[in-house]
């Protein structure tokens, strides 16, 4: 479902209309005050009056199924901005002692723009710092936020994108790993040289769909829990264990089981599939139709907000792959992991490993 409205500011509430939307939206984050920009009273009484579209898309967002205080109708609600580093990565900025950002952000000049995210928060807490700079990266994952669409966006931080809801972005999928190999150091780009790998492994052609010995020198992809295709990203080479391991009980196949760790961590990419409950559900938006999150999507005259939806981690962290043990470990040791939920596919990275769950 997705909640569109194409509006101006003359239709918002009066506390909504108060907002300085184009300083607010600006990006120039040279500190973070950790107080909210506009307070909107009991949840309630918002609920009540569903003439400004800002309210009721903040609210519709908030509601998440997870966002439990979001239910109680007395609570009192404010709304906080973000940077989107801080609101998904759960980034530790550099604050000076009055609370202004050091000279650089995760290695980025402090002047240059981060798009800015806005989310709501329980105000019934009394708001002090600790409290809000713990609460509000971890709302922005478990529930979403706000966040400006621009074409033509080229600060710092996150970026929002408007995807298809039905399909795969493979296009998207290559930047990324693009990216990450023109980009990253030696721990995402080891080198051909410094492979480990067990003898003999084997590896699907995806084009012949033929199992034969991995070519030297080639790039693979691992499959975690279930089929996949790689053809689509650039990969013609696929592990899966069920099919790759030797069948017959041989050295070979007690090395390769007992380095399994290796295959993933020396695979250039581990595709992994968290969801469904077994190797049957498919890969949603290639094989099996892919769910629909309930969205967002706000006209206030010059600016353009969609909602950015659950975070992948809290997306990832309910799964029955992110319950097993040895699939914990699959994700633990690879150097970029492809993952395909329900609703969403989503990128990580041995550099954030917090991105994983």
């Amino acid at each position: 479902m997705v909640l569109s409205k194409q509006t101006t500011e003359e239709r918002l509430c009066s506390r909504c209309e108060s907002l300085d939307l184009d300083n607010i939206l600006s990006g120039r984050w040279t500190n973070v005050e950790w107080e909210p920009v506009a307070f909107f009273g009991k949840r309630s009484a918002v609920l009540h009056d569903e003439g400004c579209p800002l309210c009721q898309a903040l609210f519709y967002i908030a509601a998440g199924e997870h966002n439990t205080w979001s239910r109680r109708r007395e609570d009192k609600i404010c709304m906080f901005t973000i940077p989107s580093q801080l609101a998904y990565r759960g980034a530790k900025l550099k604050f000076t002692s009055d609370g202004e950002m050091g000279d650089r952000v995760l290695g980025r000049a402090k002047d240059q723009r981060d798009s800015t995210w806005l989310i709501v928060c329980n105000q019934t807490r009394s708001i002090d710092q600790p409290f809000w700079y713990n609460l509000i990266p971890t709302s922005a994952r478990n529930f979403g936020c706000l966040a400006e669409f621009s074409d033509t966006f080229n600060g710092v931080g996150q970026r929002v994108r408007l995807i298809d809801p039905a399909n795969v972005d493979f296009e998207a999928v290559k930047r990324w790993l693009a990216h990450c190999t023109g980009v990253h150091g030696e721990l995402c780009n080891p080198g051909e040289g410094k492979r480990s790998l067990p003898k003999g492994l084997a590896v699907i052609n995806c084009t012949t769909r033929k199992l034969e010995p991995l070519p030297t020198g080639v790039k693979f992809a691992a499959l975690s829990y279930v089929w996949g295709d790689t053809l689509q990203v650039g990969i013609n080479f696929l592990w899966v264990d069920r099919y790759c391991l030797p069948q017959q009980e041989c050295p070979e196949k007690r090395e390769q089981i007992q380095k399994m760790h290796k295959i993933y961590r020396e695979a250039d990419l581990t595709v992994i599939v968290a969801a469904g409950d077994g190797p049957d559900y498919g890969l949603p938006g290639i094989s099996t139709p892919r769910v629909s999150a309930p969205s967002v999507d706000l006209r206030l005259g010059a600016h353009r907000l969609v909602s950015t939806g659950l975070s992948a981690q809290e997306a990832i962290r309910n799964t029955t792959w992110a319950s097993r043990a040895w699939t914990f470990q699959e994700g633990l040791v690879s150097r970029r992991k492809l993952v395909f939920t329900v609703w969403s596919v989503s990128s990580a990275r041995q550099l954030n490993r917090t991105s994983i769950f």
